[in-house]
């Protein structure tokens, strides 16, 4: 059994099993899904193989894929102990990136309260079953501008193929704000509210374009971040006037605000905003942020870094932004930012590309756990957790965070605490 320090969290993006991909992808169809899309890295990322593919590759006998299995001979059973406390969810959240926004701007009103109410409602009806999925979190996705550029902003109008992944800014090139933008997001935003969500986070995938080296929201293919030196004030003021607003005009305050996604990935354009940074170029934008939100009295914590594989967290895997678990909270490390004051001890991570496999499933999280228990161990005296779209923790730990739960059990290691994603 893996056992956990109570004094640090880890949490991860959900795994996506082929079934739960399907469904995923039926429910799109028929109406709208509003959980972030997988999105497999444009560049330097492994690719990922089916469960057959890679079995065939180990033992050069290819297993039939997971709906071709048969079903179990008898009867499966269960055992449910109610009185044991292993785990405690926080959280269960999902992104608005990107289909909720249209839905949001174009959908008649009755048409977004169902969906709103399917994705956020406790209720049950008449007869016991649920009126919908009741998510306590939600993302918003902080855009960019490649919107208002169109097909000059190097992203594809329908982006990821279910919709288009081009998102507007609240700040114009002038300097002015535009708090209408973004319509449909923050009309999903309320809703959640309106429904008894309990947390937010903002997160962003790229400046604002007037910020960036391209002048757009996707990067030259270079392993350096995409925004300009000279613009890390503006940038990180930004971000702060945005949750600030929010704060004070719509009432939703972000208890989390992410800066960087994915940052492993060189976001060379094609289906989405998104840059890369180094970590010493993580390091400047967490203390430029933390100033920031401290002169303005702002409760919102950063969270970094929304890694594009877990194993970023603790391996450099020949990577820009590599081992950052250590870059940022090893004391001994250049780009250490462990001591901002509003850094949250919570890291976040995604969990692509370590989903196939049972084999690479459960390795790459006890590692993880390893590592983590050693950042946390009583010598180093620090109390840091890992997280990113649905979470859990081990008893007498303190508040999760978004992201998928790591189990404490070596048969399903699934997270300690967490992405929804996106």
């Amino acid at each position: 059994m893996l056992s956990i320090p109570p004094s640090f969290r880890l949490a991860y993006g959900f795994p996506r099993p082929r079934r739960v991909r399907a469904l995923l992808a039926l429910l799109l169809s028929t109406a709208v899904s509003m959980a972030e899309p997988v999105t497999d890295p444009f560049e330097n990322a492994p690719p990922r193989p089916s469960v057959a593919a890679a079995s065939a590759s180990q033992t050069g006998t290819p297993l039939p894929e997971p709906e071709s299995l048969p079903p179990p001979a008898g009867p499966v059973g269960f055992l449910i102990r109610a009185g044991e406390t292993r785990q405690t969810v926080e959280s269960f959240g999902a992104s608005d990136a990107w289909h909720s926004d249209v839905v949001g701007r174009t959908w008649p009103e009755q048409n977004k309260q169902a969906v709103a109410r399917l994705l956020f409602s406790r209720e049950m009806d008449e007869t016991g079953s649920p009126l919908g999925i009741g998510l306590s979190l939600w993302r918003f996705n902080i855009g960019a501008g490649s919107f208002e550029q169109g097909d000059a902003s190097g992203i594809a109008a329908m982006g990821h193929g279910p919709g288009p992944t081009r998102v507007e800014c609240f700040l114009a090139p002038d300097g002015s704000y535009d708090w209408t933008k973004q319509a449909g997001q923050r009309w999903f935003l309320q809703a959640a509210k309106a429904h008894g969500v309990e947390q937010f986070i903002a997160f962003t995938k790229s400046p604002p374009v007037q910020f960036t080296r391209t002048g757009k929201a996707v990067s030259d293919g270079q392993s350096r971040g995409n925004l300009k030196p000279e613009h890390l004030p503006d940038f990180t003021n930004f971000l702060a006037d945005v949750v600030e607003h929010f704060r004070t005009k719509e009432k939703i305050t972000f208890r989390y605000l992410s800066p960087v996604n994915e940052p492993q990935w060189k976001w060379g354009g094609g289906k989405q905003e998104g840059t890369p940074y180094t970590n010493a170029e993580i390091k400047d934008i967490a203390v430029s942020l933390d100033a920031q939100l401290r002169a303005r009295n702002l409760p919102t914590q950063i969270m970094l870094s929304e890694t594009g594989d877990l194993r970023f967290v603790y391996e450099t895997r020949n990577n820009h932004a590599g081992r950052q678990a250590f870059a940022f909270f090893d004391p001994d490390s250049p780009d250490y930012i462990g001591n901002l004051k509003t850094l949250s001890r919570t890291f976040a991570a995604h969990s692509y590309f370590s989903d196939g496999l049972p084999d690479e499933f459960i390795g790459v999280r006890r590692r993880l756990s390893q590592d983590w228990r050693a950042m946390a161990s009583p010598t180093r005296r620090r109390s840091i957790r890992c997280s990113a779209t649905a979470s859990a923790k081990p008893p007498g730990t303190g508040p999760f965070h978004p992201s998928t739960p790591l189990s404490n059990s070596p048969v399903s290691s699934t997270p300690i605490s967490s992405r929804p994603t996106p």
